[in-house]
This record gives C-alpha cells, sequence and structure tokens, in this order.
C-alpha cells in the first residue's frame, strides 16, 4: 500500500511528526536525534539506526508512520529527508509489499483521472481487463521484465481464457499503457528501472489499404444524397474529417460570408451524453474552405434543421449544442448510428462497405495519389506529425511519383520534343 498528503506544505508535516515519548525512546534506543523539519532518528538496540516520519491517520484514526534504516546516523537521516520531500510534493510513499495492482490504482487515481474521456476508458479497460489479472500481485518492485515479457506474450497466442489471441494493436496499447505507470514509478525512485521498456510487441502487420475510387465514392454521395447523414457524408470525403470532428461541428464554427469554416472541436460521449470536446492536439485545429458545393450542402442542412425544428416536439430542446449535423428530432449523431446508415448506403450504391474513418482514408489516398505534397495533406488532415502521413498513405506514393512525372513531362515535354525536331536527320545534340 502507499498514501499521499494532499495539500500539506513542510511545515505542516513536520508540525504532524509525533515524537516518540521519553520512555518509548529509552526502551529500544541507545540514542536519539531530534532535528527539526526531519522527523525523528533513532539508534536501535542492535546498533541500526531508525528514521520515523508520522504524515497522517489511517481509517481508523490512527497515525501512519514511516520508518526508514541505515547503518549510520546520517544514512537513516538522508533517507528521512527523501521521505518528507516526497511527502510535500504529494508523492506517494513506497511500502514494501506494495503490488502491482496498487500502484496502478494510484496511477488511475491520480494521473488518468485527468484525461480525456474516451483515453481514460482505453486505460481503465487496460487495466481492468489485461495488466491486474496478469501480473497485478506481484510486488512492484519484484516485477521483471521477463514477467512482463510472458504476459505479452500469453496475450499475443493465447489472449485472455477461453477467448481468442488479442490484436497485435491491443498487445501494444496493453504495453504502452504499463510503461507509462512503471516510468512514473521510476521517476519517484519506487523501482529502479522501467521493465517494460526492455520488452518487444508483436510486429504491426501491415493491412491492406482499404479507400474507394473516385467512382465509387461519386456513387456514394449520390446515393445519400437525400438521406439526414448524406452531408456528413460528403463532408467527410472531401476534408477527411474524423467523424467526431463532422459531427460537433457547430453553426458557429461557419463563416459563409469569409467562405471558410473551422474544426475547434470534436463530438464524444461522455457518462452517457454528448459534449463537445476541445481536439487532442494543437495541428487538429485547423480551417477548410467553403468550396460551391459544400457551400450547398450546409446551406442545405440548416434549412432541414430549420424545418425539422418547426416539426419537433416543443417540449424537447432542439439541438441543443448549436450542430451542424443531427437527427431530424435535433439529436446529436450517435457514431455507431452513422456507421450503421453509411454501410447501408454502401449497399444501396453498390459499393463496398467502409466505416466513417475510411472516407477519411480516400480523401487522403487521393490527395497524396494527385500530387499534393504531404506535408498539404498533413495539414488538410490534421495529423500531429508528418511520419504518420507518410506511413498511412505510403501505398499511394508510387501513383504521386508518377503524376509529379507526368507534370514534370508536360511541363518540359514540348521544348524538348521542339530542339529535337530542328535538328538535322543524323545528327546528334551537342
Amino acid at each position: 500500500m502507499f498514501a499521499v498528503v494532499r495539500g500539506l506544505t513542510a511545515e505542516s508535516i513536520v508540525s504532524a511528526v509525533i515524537l516518540p515519548s521519553r520512555q518509548e525512546t529509552n526502551s529500544m534506543s541507545k540514542r536519539t536525534s531530534r532535528k527539526r523539519g526531519f522527523g525523528t532518528v533513532t539508534q536501535r538496540k542492535d546498533g541500526r539506526w531508525e528514521g520515523a516520519v508520522t504524515y497522517g491517520y489511517n481509517e481508523s484514526g490512527n497515525p501512519k508512520r514511516h520508518r526508514v534504516y541505515g547503518a549510520t546516523e546520517a544514512e537513516a537521516a538522508a533517507k528521512l529527508r527523501a521521505i518528507l520531500a516526497k511527502l510535500t510534493n504529494g508523492i506517494p510513499i513506497q511500502q514494501d509489499k506494495q503490488t502491482v495492482a496498487e500502484f496502478l490504482d494510484f496511477w488511475m487515481a491520480q494521473h488518468v483521472a485527468g484525461l480525456e474521456p474516451k483515453t481514460r476508458r482505453g486505460y481503465e479497460q487496460i487495466v481492468r481487463l489485461y495488466l491486474k489479472p496478469n501480473i497485478g500481485k506481484i510486488q512492484l518492485t519484484k516485477l521483471t521484465a521477463q514477467q512482463v515479457q510472458a504476459m505479452l506474450r500469453t496475450m499475443t497466442l493465447e489472449g485472455s481464457p477461453g477467448k481468442k489471441p488479442l490484436s497485435p494493436q491491443t498487445v501494444r496499447l496493453t504495453r504502452a499503457a504499463l510503461r507509462a505507470a512503471l516510468n512514473l514509478a521510476w521517476k519517484w525512485g519506487i523501482v529502479s528501472e522501467n521493465v517494460a521498456a526492455r520488452t518487444t510487441t508483436p510486429k504491426r502487420q501491415q493491412k491492406e489499404a482499404v479507400y474507394l475510387t473516385v467512382e465509387e465514392a461519386d456513387a456514394l454521395v449520390t446515393a445519400s444524397m437525400n438521406h439526414y447523414v448524406g452531408g456528413l457524408i460528403y463532408l467527410g470525403l472531401v476534408t477527411g474529417m474524423r467523424l467526431g470532428e463532422a459531427s460537433g461541428l457547430t453553426w458557429q464554427d461557419v463563416e459563409f460570408e469569409k467562405e471558410q469554416f473551422h474544426v475547434r472541436g470534436q463530438l464524444q460521449r461522455v457518462e452517457g451524453k454528448f459534449v463537445l470536446k476541445s481536439p487532442k492536439s494543437i495541428s487538429s485545429r485547423r480551417m477548410y474552405p467553403i468550396t460551391e458545393d459544400i457551400h450547398l450542402v450546409l446551406s442545405r442542412q440548416r434549412e432541414l434543421q430549420s424545418i425539422w425544428a418547426k416539426e419537433a416536439d416543443p417540449d424537447e430542446p432542439f439541438n441543443t449544442l448549436d450542430l451542424c449535423f443531427t437527427t431530424d428530432a435535433g439529436r446529436p449523431l450517435d457514431p455507431k448510428t452513422v456507421d450503421k446508415h453509411l454501410k447501408r448506403l454502401c449497399d444501396a450504391a453498390g459499393v463496398k462497405r467502409v466505416s466513417f474513418h475510411k472516407l477519411r482514408h480516400t480523401c487522403g489516398s487521393h490527395l497524396v495519389a494527385d500530387g499534393v505534397p504531404m506535408a498539404v495533406v498533413k495539414q488538410y488532415l490534421g495529423h500531429s506529425q508528418i511520419s504518420l502521413t507518410i506511413n498511412t498513405y505510403a501505398h499511394m506514393v508510387p501513383a504521386a511519383h508518377k503524376q509529379a512525372a507526368d507534370r514534370a513531362r508536360k511541363l518540359l515535354g514540348g521544348a524538348i520534343r521542339a530542339r529535337n525536331n530542328a535538328l538535322p536527320v543524323g545528327e546528334k545534340p551537342a
């Protein structure tokens, strides 16, 4: 177990120290050193020195006391100063029998709790389903890289009892979560090294790229034109916006007079309610031009919402988040509902079934194939790093190179042919 003191200053910690009574001191030690700000340092009968500090009270109201030991008074005092420094900064005190599960509970409560809901739920699932059942009972300071590697191998080959082997992505995310937690334990001096950093995970399997051709995309837009998610699908294809970004677009983000709209947030479900959250990174905040087609889509959407609002139940609030894309009842679009309708519309259009994320992939693939520079594609799609753009759309790089070669040929080919035609037959250019 471990404890954290919240809101304590160095002075309040010192004042909370419970000094042993004179009778207790005489019975257990030969000599006692009491230095203000360092708790108590006492020499035991066996010759060792013991440092002790009281840092709070347990649920029963009894004082919590932490002890350290050293061969000399200076060694014990140094260890005690380190403990007091941790208490002052709200860092947990290591106990000999603290388990991996106990430290993960602290890590979740103190560091993961402040993350975005979707990210937090991901960590909670990994800790509950994979980390605690496999290594939770192991003492934190005795956890080895071999034990972590064995867990990752079991997840890869066998999975959970009675279930199929887990995907490489799940195994990688599990290792990443454990590595993040152990890195914190290492920074605080609880463990001597981050053993998860010395393990390996299955290699990422290269999947076949799935995206719609230009003809397929056009057929899908035609089939979805009169559906209430049709505008959302069109926006996903031409801008590559993420589903949360497109469904979270508000009318305040749209500036018709400036012919532009902004991505400033994303729609997420938090504790059963839809809310607008800020993007994860600065690069996700971006601006798109309102082309003639986008203007038509957004204008039609606003007209539809005006009609829906008049026909809606007056006792039910309509579009409280001021979203551009909603149901006909003015409610936010659920991601599962969007993907369900999208697959049905793919069937109606006679094209392969794709998820909304594949619409984003379709947009990026055709941008790269058309020779748009990777740096521009990165900004257009809101990627955090250009390496992500390059790795994601590497399958389209050959087509982009061919496009560049064709452009160069058109630019210079005429001049080259004119020069060659001007040469006498049989004469070589100088």
